[in-house]
């Protein structure tokens, strides 16, 4: 008898030799055998259509769910897709915004650093001039000082002079008293004289007076000088 998994084994292999092998097994069967297997075959057609019918059902199911998800990716596909554009247009905004920055960028830096070489050239410059005037400075220094202790020997000198002055000056005002006194001295002797001049009586008498005292200081010095007399 043959089965259904035999049926398959023949629905497998090529049709021609299929029929082939069916005729010369359904040759050996007899009336009631065909009958049999005209039931079995009947059986396993609407079987088969049965089966069929379910999986036409759940393909057309699946077909059906395939083509909503079909268009469910479809419909997301196209928003990924205008999503993709508009980051596309926002990345090539933004490439044009960075590449703005960037030049602007590369503009202030190429001004810095004309800027920073500008100021080191000046660095350089007040560098040297430092090192110049700090050289002067040391000059100016050695010389001032020098200047001082020139300036202090001539106070110094100064000091002395005016010392010297001060003490000339002391004595010169001292001479001054002097020559004052003498003078007052002098008048006093012309007062007298003129005095002594307008007393006309008397001038015989000082005269003899001055000549007797003249002689008597004569006298006085000579006897200074000599030898005192022997006494008896």
């Amino acid at each position: 008898m043959v089965t259904y998994s035999d049926n398959q084994l023949l629905y497998q292999q090529d049709p021609a030799e299929t029929r082939q092998q069916l005729l010369f097994q359904f040759s050996k069967l007899n009336k009631q055998q065909l009958v049999e297997k005209l039931i079995d075959l009947e059986m396993e057609f609407r079987g088969f259509v049965e089966e069929s019918k379910e999986m036409e059902d759940f393909l057309e199911s699946e077909l059906q769910s395939n083509s909503d998800n079909l268009s469910q990716l479809k419909s997301i596909t196209e928003m990924k897709d205008n999503e993709i554009t508009n980051l596309n247009q926002q990345l090539l905004q933004m490439n044009r915004t960075i590449n703005m920055q960037s030049d602007a960028m590369n503009s202030k830096t190429s001004a810095y650093e004309s800027q920073l070489n500008e100021c080191s050239k000046k660095l350089v410059s007040l560098e040297i001039q430092n090192e110049a005037m700090e050289n002067e400075h040391r000059i100016q220094h050695a010389m001032l000082k020098q200047e001082i202790e020139k300036n202090n020997e001539l106070l110094e000198r100064l000091a002395n002079q005016e010392n010297e002055m001060a003490l000339l000056k002391q004595s010169s005002m001292m001479d001054k008293q002097i020559i004052n006194q003498l003078r007052y001295q002098v008048n006093e002797h012309h007062r007298e004289i003129s005095d002594l001049g307008s007393r006309t009586d008397e001038v015989g008498k000082l005269k003899q007076i001055a000549k007797l005292m003249a002689v008597n200081r004569h006298e006085l010095k000579v006897a200074r000088y000599q030898t005192p007399p022997l006494m008896n």
